[in-house]
């Protein structure tokens, strides 16, 4: 996009953002330094708006739709559009009129389009309000899983406690969600077929017989795993966060290190469906060992943070969502979390650049292979496949 094109672009969005806010005596300032984040759907801009009548500054971040994009880009855009337009103005609303604030962990949202070829999001930019993503190549230490959960438990218990009281409303919440991760199961099933394969052959070579029958039978067979996954069957389904890995969660620090806040972003894969789609995609794709062989006491905190926030509005969490259900259900559709960890640690120790090439390439299936084929053969993507895998046979997931 030619630079003059991309300003004029930005500043329009600019100038609906002083729409919506009611600013009428304006200074639009639009930053044209595109960024490419690790998704490849989306490139990032900032910019701000200034209230010339007193000075005061909205600042905010642009995610738009790159010019050329895949076929499912526009349903991810107007999922995540849903998202802030309806869905959560609809749970933040509910909580107002129980006088709480249980859960604000959503930035501010600005607007959006919906039209083909301006498909955007606008929010607040939490960076200069100093929130920053953890480096995506470590693991989540306890502290930031810790923190996670108990966050997922209020998000959570809000939209079960707002669907027991208004099943109507949250009826009409769920009609216009695209499920999303439908439209890209073929796409994760080959990237994730890719990683199994390396990881089968390793351990053929370990003579190690039970994890390559297992790994080999989840590669023969990918794409129907993955939709056994996805497919929730049970009774206690929610609005969910959808994509979880770790760039998906900004967080805020204090002088000393601790996490004083937390910002969810990216609700394009948004839909209604069981927690354990949430929990479980954010645990196995940022968690090490360690902490995997702790799940229960991080389903239990979750549990805790559920029972609890339940609670402020009259409700019994235990009954809207049994802590046997969650242990139970965890068995059958944590698979989700499973295969998305094995794709996602991929990208996850890939640099950003190379994540950029594959993006503007044309060819994306060879250029896949070639950007991944070292990292794959790391020992570091080896090892926490491995953890994942061994994990997920001794729990009875696979």
């Amino acid at each position: 996009m030619a630079q003059k094109n991309r300003e004029d672009e930005i500043n329009t969005i600019l100038k609906q953002v002083a729409d919506n806010t009611g600013i009428t005596n304006y200074e639009l300032n639009a930053e044209t330094n595109v960024e490419t984040g690790d998704g490849f759907v989306s490139e990032f801009y900032t910019g701000s708006v200034k209230n010339k009548n007193n000075n005061e500054m909205i600042h905010v971040a642009i995610k738009k739709a790159p010019t050329v994009i895949p076929a499912y880009g526009a349903s991810l855009f107007k999922n995540e559009n849903i998202f802030y337009r309806s869905i959560f103005p609809s749970l933040d609303k509910f909580q107002e009129e129980f006088c709480l604030k249980v859960f604000d962990n959503i930035p501010v949202y600005y607007g959006g389009s919906l039209e083909p070829e301006k498909l955007y999001i606008c929010m607040e930019n939490l960076k200069l309000k100093n929130y920053e993503m953890h480096d995506k190549m470590e693991y989540l230490n306890q502290a930031h899983l810790e923190y996670v959960f108990r966050t997922y438990g209020r998000f959570h218990a809000l939209s079960f406690v707002f669907k027991s009281q208004n099943p109507e409303s949250y009826e009409d919440g769920t009609k216009n969600i695209i499920d999303t991760f439908e439209e890209i199961v073929e796409g994760i099933s080959g990237a994730t077929k890719y990683g199994l394969t390396v990881m089968s052959n390793y351990f053929e070579s370990q003579a190690d017989k039970k994890l390559y029958e297992k790994t080999k039978t989840l590669t023969e067979n990918i794409t129907d795993y993955y939709r056994k996954a996805l497919k929730y069957e049970g009774r206690h389904s929610c609005f969910t966060h959808g994509d979880c890995w770790s760039n998906n969660f900004l967080f805020k620090y204090s002088n000393t290190g601790e996490i004083e806040d937390i910002k969810l972003v990216d609700f394009q894969l948004c839909r209604d469906s069981t927690p354990i789609h949430d929990l479980s995609y954010f645990f196995y794709s940022g968690a090490s060992k360690p902490d995997f062989d702790n799940l229960d006491y991080y389903l239990e905190l979750y549990h805790k943070a559920f029972v609890e926030c339940a609670k402020e509005f009259d409700c019994n969490g235990e009954e809207l969502y049994p802590i046997k259900v969650l242990k139970e259900e965890w068995k059958t559709y944590s698979l989700l979390g499973i295969l998305m960890a094995i794709m996602l640690w991929q990208i996850k120790l890939t640099d950003k650049k190379k994540c950029q090439e594959f993006t503007e390439s044309e060819n994306k299936e060879e250029n896949w292979k070639s950007i991944m084929s070292k990292m794959l053969e790391s020992d570091a993507y080896k090892k926490r496949v491995e953890n994942i895998i061994r994990h997920a046979i001794n729990n009875d997931i696979i």
